[in-house]
């Protein structure tokens, strides 16, 4: 089949849990490969022919050549998509505003881009309170470098001096003082700006503050400017990409821009946090985020940083994010300065772990746009907050251990994430969503990971461990399809690979007939430890969907034996197994893993 359909979704640029969504809007971009035959001569005959111009070509993560055409009647009048969810729709937009492209002989592929925006993860605006000041200006005011033991990786040396981070945003400042004092780190190579193709990432001084201080949080400099990052002295680009809706296309080549020199990529935004969609990442953004794990930093793969979304009160929950929820990504969560899951702050079988964050009495200090732009009128905010900054915060974490080790893959460094976690020192939650132990010996919390990131910790964990061997996956299909759902009796399905899993992902067709929201799904494993992967929540649509759920809760568990899926609901008698389920588990072969 010649063609496919790309779902690309919008999240408006709100604060926290409560936001107005703008609809995903077609304005008549496609892209387009040729086949062989085709050429330059091609394109030219099939715009002049169709109504169509030419606005770029693009190389995507697959390596092969794509063209951008625009059609000129749509970008007159917008195609505003009615409902976010409709592949449906999008399919049928697709084959009535670009048939002729479908249909020709000398295009091997079409699909039809959408316009989304993303919401940035800021927190709630709450006070601080004062400290005793140890050096910097605002250092002693920022409690959650004490919290995650920052200070000590640095009395040990490790700064984040060799490595690099880009943060995928809405821009950097790359003039600011806690970039360039004592020393210039921003990196020109590696900062591109993807909203308006320009080789500097310059933020709009109205609007674009949140990159400028989610890079502050990772990697402002100790020096006499308001306060000090969790890598001091790593150097960081800016991506931008955020200052306007975008494309898949982009969103992919944004996400592995020079990943030969950026080895971490912090991304503190994503779909909108309302609790009522199910939205990722679109396919060229999807090979993007393999190929990087894969090919970047030298063959050990790129470090993706997310953070898990402010959207707790909406009933949202990190699994029903496509981007947050993805395996090649380290989900973190937020915690606030009373000691329990931000109230925001969502939570998900997905989620590694947790960073602080605003929500409770302290926010968090970092920088901000110079002068009166941003969000305060110096070059220095203390109301920065969300899932936004616990996100950086384990980047430039994440800085200090490939400083100590570089040789570690990204796979590596999710096992030391693992390994080091604090459940108990800051963490004093004993409710029912607090830690349980795994079959694998390893406590979890849908609410807070593996736990609170441990700077020295991490770094003694990984640069003792040994690697870990290569991965391997076991896919398994069950549960038959275009039949009733089983709410009396879990699917089973048994799996005989010896594997010692990190990571499962469950793909699930459904077709629902009254509210979605009032599904419950969840997978337990032969060890009995379940994963919450949909959980009862105000999310109103109807009709079919399908979807990925990642589960991250079973690490170190062993997968053979019977798994369960468990699905109930008392609001959706007749609704539907539209395809089989399909159980993919990774890990490490168990006979080639190594205890710790």
């Amino acid at each position: 089949m010649k063609f496919r359909f790309l779902l690309c979704l919008c999240a408006a640029a709100a604060a926290v849990a409560t936001t107005t969504r703008a609809l995903p809007v077609h304005d008549g971009q496609v892209m387009v490969r040729l086949s062989d035959s085709g050429s330059n001569q091609t394109l030219s005959n099939l715009s002049t022919r169709y109504g169509y111009e030419y606005i770029r070509e693009v190389k995507a993560p697959d390596g092969l050549l794509y063209h951008v055409l625009r059609k000129k009647s749509i970008r007159a009048a917008p195609v505003e998509l009615e409902d976010d969810e409709s592949q449906f729709q999008i399919s049928a937009l697709t084959r009535t505003h670009h048939h002729d492209l479908v249909k020709h002989p000398d295009v091997q592929f079409v699909e039809a881009q959408i316009l989304r925006t993303h919401t940035k993860r800021h927190g709630f605006p709450l006070r601080r309170r004062e400290r005793e000041p140890p050096h910097d200006p605002m250092y002693r005011y920022q409690w959650h470098l004490e919290w995650i033991n920052a200070n000590m990786a640095w009395d040990a040396g490790f700064t984040g001096a060799g490595v690099q981070i880009a943060v995928v945003d809405d821009g950097l400042e790359k003039s600011h003082p806690e970039f360039t004092i004592p020393q210039n780190r921003y990196s020109a190579e590696g900062s591109y700006d993807f909203n308006h193709y320009d080789a500097e990432p310059t933020p709009d001084p109205r609007y674009d503050d949140h990159g400028t201080s989610a890079a502050g949080t990772a990697a402002a400099s100790m020096n006499t400017h308001c306060g000090v990052g969790v890598a001091p002295e790593v150097s960081v680009a800016g991506i931008q990409m955020l200052s306007g809706a975008i494309t898949d296309a982009q969103e992919a080549s944004a996400l592995s821009y020079r990943w030969d020199l950026n080895d971490i990529y912090s991304c503190s935004w994503g779909p909108s946090d309302n609790g009522e969609n199910l939205v990722g990442p679109g396919p060229f953004t999807r090979l993007a985020l393999e190929r990087a794990t894969k090919e970047g930093r030298n063959g050990r793969g790129s470090l993706f940083v997310w953070a898990a979304g402010n959207g707790a009160l909406s009933g949202d929950d990190c699994n029903f994010d496509g981007y947050a929820n993805s395996r090649f990504v380290a989900t973190i969560g937020a915690l606030d300065d009373h000691h329990v899951r931000s109230r925001y702050a969502e939570s998900c079988a997905a989620m590694l772990a947790v960073a602080p964050s605003s929500g409770g009495s302290e926010r968090i200090i970092t920088a901000d746009l110079s002068g009166r732009a941003g969000a305060s009128s110096t070059e220095c905010r203390t109301n920065f907050g969300g899932t936004s900054a616990a996100c950086p915060m384990v980047a430039g974490a994440y800085a200090l251990l490939l400083q100590a080790r570089p040789e570690l893959t990204w796979r590596d460094v999710h096992h030391a994430t693992v390994r080091s976690c604090d459940t108990s020192t800051r963490i004093r939650d004993g409710g029912a969503d607090s830690f349980k132990r795994n079959g694998g010996g390893r406590m979890f919390s849908h609410d807070y990971g593996f736990g609170l990131v441990d700077v020295e910790r991490l770094i003694e964990v990984g640069t003792s461990m040994d690697l870990v061997a290569e991965e391997v996956s076991e896919v398994v299909s069950f549960g038959g399809g275009s039949s009733f759902i089983n709410y009396t009796a879990p699917y089973e399905v048994e799996v005989s690979a010896q594997i010692l899993v990190e990571s499962v992902d469950l793909y699930v067709s459904l077709g629902v007939t009254s509210m979605r929201g009032a599904l419950e799904i969840s997978l337990e494993s032969p060890s009995g430890f379940v994963a919450h992967l949909h959980p009862l929540h105000g999310d109103r649509h109807v009709g079919s969907f399908e979807w990925r759920f990642n589960a991250v809760c079973f690490w170190d568990e062993h997968s053979d034996g019977v798994w369960k899926l468990h699905v109930t609901s008392v609001t959706n008698p007749r609704s539907t197994v539209d395809a089989p389920f399909r159980l993919v588990l990774h890990g490490t072969a168990a006979a080639a893993a190594v205890p710790f």
